[in-house]
């Protein structure tokens, strides 16, 4: 009895070693699959906003600090962008500072390729929703357009708006 036994040990294998290369191949193969999935998906992102947030915005996407002014009398920013030749832009993120506080509004008619169209902007209305000090104007405006459903970093600032003679 003693030898069945020892006949059975014998006989009893674990896996063998083709079968637990094999397994590691495979969970390898996984694992690169896995991360080659992520890495694809970021780098196809950064190409898809480095194509549309090229540094061409720069030239062609700008507040025009000559015109643009705030009326203390209606609480309105009257802002004028000079868009240049920029394909598919779908809307202007605006930022607006006042009072140490920023919000933002969107843009998105009037944008099409034109010099210093106007957009009047009134700080009380909702957005932005500001809380209006008299004889205060807002002490920054921040310009980030939209291109291909893809949000650009912001463009062009201006600071210190005058107020509307």
């Amino acid at each position: 009895m003693d030898m069945e036994k020892i006949c059975f040990k014998k006989n009893k294998r674990g896996l063998s070693t083709i079968i637990s290369i094999l397994i590691i191949i495979a969970i390898t193969m996984i694992a690169g699959a896995i991360i080659w999935g992520v890495a694809h998906s970021i780098i196809q992102d950064r190409i898809n906003y480095s194509e549309a947030c090229s540094l061409q915005l720069l030239e062609n996407l700008k507040i025009d600090t000559i015109n643009t002014c705030y009326d203390k009398k209606t609480f309105e920013l009257k802002l004028y962008i000079d868009i240049g030749n920029i394909i598919n832009l779908k809307k202007i993120i605006v930022f607006i500072t006042y009072n140490g506080e920023t919000k933002t509004k969107e843009l998105t008619t009037d944008l099409g390729i034109n010099s210093g169209k106007k957009h009047i902007i009134n700080l009380q209305e909702n957005p932005p929703g500001f809380t209006i000090i008299q004889d205060k104007s807002p002490e920054a405006v921040k310009i980030a357009p939209v291109i291909k459903e893809q949000q650009c970093g912001i463009i062009d600032s201006f600071y210190q708006i005058p107020q509307c003679v």
